[in-house]
């Protein structure tokens, strides 16, 4: 390839996110097809009556509004969704693009 890359040598790791340079680096190899998939889409959806979504509290710790706060006793219980959250995040740290579907509700049928 030339005289700093030796004949044979890996130009572009596998798992590398591909741009400009990686690019421009396959031309200077003899422009060599590259071999790429789509960045990953991943649907998130937490399900229970029981969750409240913090991604929806207000900045104003006085008010409740449509968040609402945990109880920690009967039937009304309430604890926050922290795994939609960490879901979309974990996504987005690993290149990937994860849709917030939100709280699905319970159905009483």
């Amino acid at each position: 390839v030339g005289s700093d890359i030796g004949e044979g040598a890996e130009l572009v790791p596998a798992g590398a996110v591909i741009g400009p340079a990686e690019v421009g680096l396959a031309a200077f190899a003899g422009g060599r097809p590259l071999s790429v998939h789509a960045q990953p889409t991943v649907a998130i959806l937490s399900s229970g009556d029981e969750l409240i979504d913090p991604l929806a509290l207000p900045d104003s710790a006085g008010d409740s509004g449509a968040g609402g706060s945990p109880t920690g006793s009967g039937a009304a219980a309430r604890i926050y969704d922290s795994n939609r959250p960490a879901l979309l995040a974990a996504a987005a740290a690993e290149g990937g693009v994860g849709i917030d579907f939100g709280i699905a509700r319970d159905d009483a049928a």
